[in-house]
């Protein structure tokens, strides 16, 4: 195994060389500012994916968390290094936290998971290129817009959450044989549900710390289940995303 110290070295080296590449002047001229954050963060996430190949203690995660969450506080409070190398990040119209909940949230799942691969790898792929591909989808393709506690959101968006998180569910799990098929896509049909409920109704970036959160602890609450369970909680799952999405509207117009 890689030097813990190395290790850590390595992946701030590599978290820094992309913000400098996707922060310059040629990556801006080339790709739209939500675009090159979703780079990042893709990128970064892909990196969390193999953490527990690469280190075999927690202490040494939020050592690296730390570290990376103050090199990321560094870049926003220095304006110099703000425009230069955080391009990436900060040139974005809206505010946003999300690049200082990644680590923190990385970290603590991290902790959580402990020695079950399965049950971090799975709310890291929802995080990763669930979170990332639903906000492309939805800036790029999204016409159905629905009002949101900061903004809006899309359908489109979130259709592709759904779809992602219940594909981050069903293929891991299923390719360790751990779990019928059945069973499992009712898992993942649910846990996709209150995903994309989350996500919806999370502000600021703060859903990269609380989506692998919310992802770990259903895994927890719906493995355990049995078919006609988890069929009573989809049905429950489904009447709050419609309820959640019916307050919203109702708060927008209550604005207008």
């Amino acid at each position: 195994m890689i030097p813990a110290t190395l290790a850590i070295a390595a992946i701030l080296i590599a978290l820094l060389s992309m913000l400098v590449l996707l922060g310059g002047q040629r990556a801006e001229a080339l790709l739209t500012a939500e675009v090159r954050r979703k780079l990042l963060h893709i990128v970064m996430g892909s990196v969390s994916l193999i953490l527990p190949l690469i280190f075999d203690t927690a202490v040494h995660v939020w050592w690296l968390a730390g570290l990376a969450f103050c090199l990321l506080m560094i870049i926003r409070r220095i304006r110099l290094l703000k425009t230069r190398i955080g391009g990436a990040i900060h040139t974005i119209d809206r505010d946003s936290i999300g690049d200082l909940c990644f680590p923190l949230g990385v970290a603590t799942l991290f902790s959580l998971a402990g020695d079950n691969y399965l049950q971090y790898l799975v709310p890291m792929l929802i995080l990763t290129f669930g979170d990332s591909l639903a906000a492309l989808v939805g800036i790029h393709y999204g016409r159905f817009r629905f009002p949101t506690l900061d903004g809006h959101k899309t359908v489109e968006g979130s259709l592709t959450l759904f779809g992602i998180s219940l594909l981050c569910v069903v293929l891991p799990f299923g390719i360790s044989g751990k779990i019928e098929l059945g069973p499992l896509m009712l898992i993942g049909l649910n846990l996709a549900l209150l995903i994309t409920l989350v996500e919806a109704i999370t502000w600021r970036g703060i859903d990269n710390f609380v989506l692998p959160l919310v992802a770990f602890y259903l895994l927890q609450a719906y493995l355990p289940l049995d078919v006609a369970s988890l069929l009573s909680q989809a049905l429950l799952n489904s009447a709050l995303l419609l309820a959640a999405l019916a307050m919203l509207y109702r708060l927008q117009a209550e604005k207008e």
